[in-house]
C-alpha cells in the first residue's frame, strides 16, 4: 500500500463520527476497499465495533478485481 493510500485508510478508520469518502480512478480504490473490509471484519470479530463500506457504480471488472483483492489480503 502506498503512503497516500495508508493515509486515506487511517483517516477513514480514525474518524469516530463516520463519513463518506469519494475516490477517483487511479487512487487504488480496489486495494483501499479490500483493506477497509478486512479491518472492519477483524474489528467485528473481536467486538471492536461495526462499519459499513459501500461500493457504488462498480462495473463487473471492478467487482471481480475487488473479490480477488479481498481474497488476497483476507483469505478465509
Amino acid at each position: 500500500m502506498l503512503n497516500f493510500q495508508a493515509d486515506i485508510l487511517e483517516n477513514a478508520l480514525d474518524n469516530e463520527e463516520g463519513g463518506m469518502y469519494v475516490l477517483a480512478p487511479g487512487l487504488g480504490t480496489i486495494q483501499l476497499v479490500a483493506a477497509m473490509l478486512k479491518i472492519q471484519d477483524e474489528k467485528r470479530k473481536f467486538g471492536g465495533g461495526t462499519g459499513v463500506t459501500l461500493v457504488i457504480g462498480a462495473d463487473h471488472t471492478q467487482r471481480e478485481a475487488l473479490v480477488g483483492e479481498l481474497a488476497r489480503v483476507h483469505p478465509r
